[in-house]
């Protein structure tokens, strides 16, 4: 109880040495205790969102690789995001958010993600990204490339990305403010922790733990590893 208390009451979540330290356990203890209330947590925002509006938007999760003096990434091969997960992301305006490890910027992989974060969405504003065509009449999009970023229709309708992006921006606060990495093995429980805390902003602590504790299931260590202790 005490351990969900400091997790969810973090604003950024809590590392595992610091809730360690905190509790008076073994680093190791609180990492895999951290990851039950994520899992946890990651059950309670399962299920699809619906909205008015919804956006969609991408982002790499971590920093870009390091270079080497004077030369590219060290053993890094060339491309779009090299050696970095992919996420999307979906939000919908004034309502709750969900994110979804995903294999590439493909229309394929994009669909079928969206499709199981998505229940029902009027419109759908996304990026110029050729993948979301599939969208067709629901779809309203900006041009970022032509520096694009909002408009507004002749309709009155507002025309950006930005509730996603600022998604995006509580993703990179949890990596450089606390956890400084994440592993792709383990990233969707993070997710799932930016998911639960953006989807209820509008209530407090003691909500957030009620809504977390109504959750069935257990993470084992066995399948947290992979592999049986």
């Amino acid at each position: 109880m005490r351990a969900m208390w400091l997790i969810l009451s973090s604003t950024r979540g809590i590392s595992s040495t610091k809730l360690g330290e905190m509790l008076g356990i073994q680093q190791r203890s609180a990492w895999f205790l951290a990851h039950r209330v994520r899992a946890m947590m990651a059950r309670v925002v399962s299920p699809p969102i619906s909205g008015e509006i919804v956006e969609m938007d991408e982002v790499y999760a971590g920093a870009p690789p390091r270079r080497r003096q004077g030369g590219q990434p060290t053993g890094v091969a060339s491309g779009r995001g090299p050696r970095r997960p992919l996420v999307l992301t979906a939000a919908a305006r004034g309502g709750e958010a969900r994110f979804r490890v995903i294999a590439s910027h493909g229309r394929k992989d994009i669909q079928s993600a969206a499709e199981a974060m998505i229940g029902a969405a009027g419109t759908v504003m996304t990026d110029a990204l050729p993948a979301y065509g599939y969208l067709a009449e629901t779809r309203r999009s900006v041009t970022h490339s032509a520096k694009e970023y909002a408009r507004t229709d002749p309709d009155g309708t507002e025309v950006h990305v930005n509730t996603a992006e600022s998604c995006h921006a509580d993703l990179r606060r949890m990596v450089m403010g606390v956890h400084h990495w994440i592993s792709r093995k383990h990233l969707a429980r993070y997710l799932a922790d930016i998911s639960f805390r953006r989807s209820r902003r509008e209530t407090d602590v003691l909500s957030w733990l009620s809504s977390a504790m109504s959750a069935r299931g257990r993470l084992r260590y066995e399948d947290l590893v992979g592999f049986v202790h």
